[in-house]
């Protein structure tokens, strides 16, 4: 809008101006990363500037500044910010936080949200469930001690907030944090238990659903992020999606163990001592991550080493894809122990009682959620092989014929945004599940019971016919077709943006 000014007012330019954004962590342009109201520049500076509390004769020069909507994002914002000492957080840290292995393990996930755009880390969620009165709101606090004020009661601003918070707000929270990490205390307090599902998927998702507003449509919003989330029953009991067993990393023992003297008094201290301090490692990590960019390959290298090696302890499917999380505080750890100051080692322990939590997953997971992420996977490494994703050879009339792949046709896979299914060869499908050790005739009756595949009026057979403007697949004959439903397939809007 400067431009239009300063054809109409020459003097334009005398204006105050300021650029303002209504999400926090990185920036397009390479301008650096919001935190809260302190921009963390690419230069290594730090600037601060609440434009609502300044006339405009009062900005700074060359002003970058959050702009919430209104006045609840503007608070949200507030809570990531510092207060006490780093030494004083790093001392309760070293003494209450590291000698427990699940609150560590909040700890360096807390980490995570600024490297997962550097690293291609998917969105998770790092789940403690046990009863009540077992410091799982502690342990909440700790973590979130890293980037703000873990006090979800300072009139100031926290970046720890209820579940009992309105569908559109957590949302929001979703929305505003891109690059920073969820803090959500006790799924018992939520006012309905669809607003977890739904925050869940839309966390897990990347993306915030497009509403209308007084201004008009407000666009959908996409960002990185991880939910660091509590409750006495686990976040997976309240959602139905199969696939989101696979993008939550679920602590189920108490995060402080027994209740002891002394486990009491490090809950007392962290409660303390971790509310007069903190908002101090969070940037420092960013901080170390834009002084460095040149080393960004080399540390990508080695992230992707780390998920090659948690994966082999794992098995396949669900397993690969926990074992990228595992990567994820492995990596949040090796670049923030260091530069902390904190002890060599101190997230073995931490990585340990993590990489149980997966193996502990993978071997519950029932088989036909862990042929759903097997089949899925692969239809992601062969797109080609479906008729609509396949690949074309133009004649000199500008007419295109379809290339068949060598290994024949897997099936259908439209190509619009908006498709519904995958319709698959019966004998392709068969041949993926029994080479990866499931039995084809089991999981294809459990997915037809459970109605994630399309199934005859009678619901007896798992196959349907396919249309008759697509038999070029078959050689002019309607075959039968195994219709995956996409609402079926884990992550499948994730992987397909």
């Amino acid at each position: 809008h400067r431009s239009r000014l300063q054809r109409s007012f020459p003097d334009a330019d005398r204006l105050p101006a300021a650029t303002v954004t209504s999400q926090l962590g990185w920036q397009d342009g390479g301008v650096g990363f919001l935190w809260g109201q302190t921009l963390l520049a690419s230069d290594g500076s730090r600037h601060t500037a609440d434009l609502t509390s300044l006339s405009p004769a009062d900005w700074p020069p060359h002003a970058y500044a959050f702009q919430g909507d209104d006045a609840g994002d503007r608070k949200l914002a507030r809570g990531f910010r510092a207060e006490g000492t780093l030494d004083a957080w790093r001392e309760c840290i070293v003494a209450s936080v590291l000698p427990h292995p699940v609150v560590t393990a909040a700890l360096f996930v807390a980490l995570v949200p600024p490297l997962m755009e550097l690293f291609g880390i998917p969105n998770f969620v790092l789940d403690l469930a046990c009863t009540t009165s077992h410091g799982k709101t502690t342990a909440l606090r700790a973590a979130a001690s890293v980037w703000g004020c873990p006090d979800e009661r300072d009139a100031g601003g926290s970046v720890l907030h209820p579940w009992n918070a309105t569908r559109v707000a957590l949302e929001r929270l979703c929305a505003l944090s891109s690059g920073l990490p969820l803090f959500v205390d006790d799924t018992k307090t939520a006012k309905k238990e669809e607003d977890i599902e739904n925050t869940v998927y839309d966390l897990v998702s990347g993306q915030t659903r497009s509403r209308g507003s007084p201004m008009g449509i407000r666009p959908a919003k996409s960002f990185r992020s991880v939910l660091l989330s509590t409750g006495e029953n686990p976040i997976t009991s309240f959602t139905r999606s199969g696939g989101t067993r696979t993008r939550v990393l679920g602590f189920v023992d108490p995060p402080f163990g027994g209740t002891t003297e002394s486990t009491l008094a490090d809950v007392s201290r962290i409660n303390r001592d971790l509310c007069r301090n903190f908002g101090h490692a969070g940037p420092l990590v960013v901080d170390l991550l834009l002084a460095h960019r040149d080393e960004w390959p080399v540390w990508r290298a080695a992230h992707q080493a780390r998920c090659d090696r948690w994966a082999a302890d794992l098995p396949p499917g669900e397993g690969s894809r926990l074992a990228d999380y595992l990567a994820a505080i492995a990596s949040a750890a090796d670049l923030a122990i260091p530069l902390l100051g904190l002890p060599p080692r101190c997230a073995d322990a931490a990585l340990e009682a993590a990489l149980d939590v997966a193996k502990r997953q993978s071997a519950t997971a029932a088989p036909n959620v862990r042929a759903l992420d097997v089949v899925w996977e692969w239809a992601l490494a062969h797109e080609a092989t479906f008729l609509g994703r396949h690949r074309v050879v133009t004649s000199k009339g500008g007419d295109d014929t379809p290339i068949e792949p060598a290994s024949g046709w897997s099936g259908y896979w439209p190509t619009a945004d908006d498709w519904t299914a995958i319709h698959w060869l019966p004998e392709r499908l068969r041949q993926i599940l029994d080479e990866a050790g499931f039995s084809p005739d089991s999981i294809l009756d459990a997915w037809r019971r459970k109605h994630l595949i399309h199934a005859d009026a009678d619901h007896r057979r798992y196959t349907t016919k396919l249309p008759r403007d697509l038999t070029s697949l078959s050689g002019g004959i309607r075959v039968r077709v195994v219709s995956l439903l996409r609402s079926a397939i884990p992550d499948s809007d994730v992987a397909k943006q």
